[in-house]
């Protein structure tokens, strides 16, 4: 009998044994929702994922943009939770997208992550500068749905040959009347609203004389004589000393007793002794360095040779971008100016010094009253900054490059 029930309970033992073998432990990874959606402004969420094992996540960008997506953890021991941190997206045109896939055992599911382009209205350029005799001019309008452009009030200088566009990248084309009434070395400003049903940006036009970069106005061409612009932008114009309205001509060699004029020592430069046109003054140490954004890792400045830009001598492009400088030529100035290269006259004797450099000078005392600021600009898109002896002594001539506040 003992050896009959011991029998039995091997022959159940092997029976229960055999059953437990035959039932594999499934996955079962649950989702109570595998597709969302965010806004460009990013988003954190939280997805609750069902399992009865260890899980791995992997995050698949397919062949589109990656890095976007920070999820923590990328294992879960069983059930738990997956968090993903969405970054901002900054695209108009297109949504993005990935997907997440969950693998457990050999079961796996996937869930869907889009986020939405941002509703946006761009222009490839804030500002438009042209000359008194007008002309067609284009900027390009980014936009992710349908947009009109209209002409503000006070602006019937200007018309729109293309005034509407559907999704895209699509040209903005204005025409200019030439402005015959406008003075030599004046400007006159206008708008352009672009506009989708729910979004809007302006287009801020301007005729005459100069280029608007940055919110400042700056002259196309360095002082000649007091007054007076050079002839063209490539003409380096007059060099004159702090506080000096005596010019000395950017070539050639001039007498040394004559140099030395009067300037050391003074507390200001004088109304009467500036040089500039009417409407214009000399800029200041900040404007200036906003201009060349000489504060920043990448300065908007590309220095060029002739050959190179154009013009007839070398010198340096100064835009709104690194980018828009080192495109712009003697041909399309992309929104730029032209400084070129003179260097300037030593304080002790009037003498021509680093003449491959386009070095201007501002208005700005550093602290004392025998020296100003002044900056030059180098082949390679390098650039220094003096405020003493030699190159910022007062007695030291530069040139003079403008500026102007904005018409209103």
């Amino acid at each position: 009998m003992k050896m009959k029930k011991s029998l039995y309970i091997l022959l159940a033992v092997l029976l229960m044994a055999a059953a437990g073998c035959s039932r594999e432990i499934s996955p079962g990874i649950s989702l109570a929702q595998d597709e969302f959606t965010v806004g460009a402004s990013g988003d954190t969420l939280h997805i609750s994922v069902g399992c009865n094992m260890e899980l791995r996540a992997v995050v698949d960008y397919g062949e589109g943009e990656s890095g976007w997506i920070l999820m923590l953890p990328r294992y879960l021991k069983g059930s738990g939770v997956l968090s993903f941190f969405i970054d901002e997206y900054k695209g108009v045109l297109s949504d993005r997208t990935a997907s997440v896939v969950l693998q457990a055992g050999g079961e796996t599911r996937t869930i869907s992550l889009r986020q939405l382009a941002k509703a946006a209205v761009g222009l490839s350029a804030e500002t438009l500068s042209v000359p008194h005799a007008g002309g067609e001019y284009a900027v390009t309008v980014l936009a992710n749905t349908e947009w009109k452009a209209t002409v503000t009030k006070g602006a019937e200088w200007l018309s729109l040959k293309v005034h509407e566009g559907p999704q895209g990248e699509h040209p903005l084309v204005l025409e200019f009347e030439e402005a015959d009434g406008l003075g030599r070395y004046d400007m006159r400003a206008g708008a352009v609203h672009v506009a989708t049903d729910e979004l809007s940006a302006e287009l801020y036009v301007y005729q005459g004389y100069g280029t608007v970069i940055k919110g400042l106005r700056w002259a196309d061409a360095n002082v000649g004589q007091p007054g007076e612009f050079a002839s063209a932008p490539d003409d380096a114009g007059c060099m004159y000393q702090y506080n000096s309205r005596t010019p000395y001509p950017s070539t050639g060699n001039v007498s040394s007793e004559d140099f030395r004029g009067p300037a050391a020592g003074a507390e200001t430069w004088a109304a009467e002794n500036d040089p500039s046109p009417e409407g214009w003054r000399i800029p200041a140490k900040d404007e200036l360095e906003g201009l060349f954004d000489w504060n920043k890792s990448v300065k908007s400045i590309a220095y060029k040779t002739a050959a190179e830009s154009g013009f007839s001598v070398d010198g340096a492009i100064v835009g709104p971008t690194a980018e828009a400088a080192a495109a712009a030529t003697k041909d399309n100035m992309n929104g730029c100016i032209f400084i070129p290269a003179a260097g300037y006259r030593h304080c002790d004797n009037g003498s021509l010094t680093n003449v491959t450099t386009a070095a201007v000078q501002s208005i700005t005392r550093p602290g004392q009253n025998w020296d100003r600021y002044m900056y030059g600009l180098q082949a390679g898109n390098g650039g220094y900054s003096w405020p003493g002896y030699p190159d910022g002594s007062n007695n030291s001539a530069h040139v003079i490059r403008c500026v102007s506040n904005l018409p209103e």
